[in-house]
């Protein structure tokens, strides 16, 4: 199995498969969301989207979440 740029490539009989399992799980560790369900839509289609009133955001934080 190789890896590169958060792939897997494995070759098989059948011919060869990529994957980014590891790489997801590695990301949802990262940000505390192992035991996060999946869903189609990532974000609903009418919402409505606001500063947060918590505090500073990190941007770095962020981005790298995004």
């Amino acid at each position: 199995m190789a890896h590169f740029l958060g792939l897997e490539m494995t070759q098989k009989e059948e011919g060869i498969f990529v994957s980014q399992s590891s790489y997801a799980k590695d990301i949802l560790e990262k940000f505390k969301m192992e035991s996060c369900n999946h869903i189609s839509t990532l974000v609903e289609n009418i919402v409505e989207l606001r500063k947060s009133k918590v505090g500073n955001v990190d941007p770095t934080y962020f981005k790298s979440l995004v």
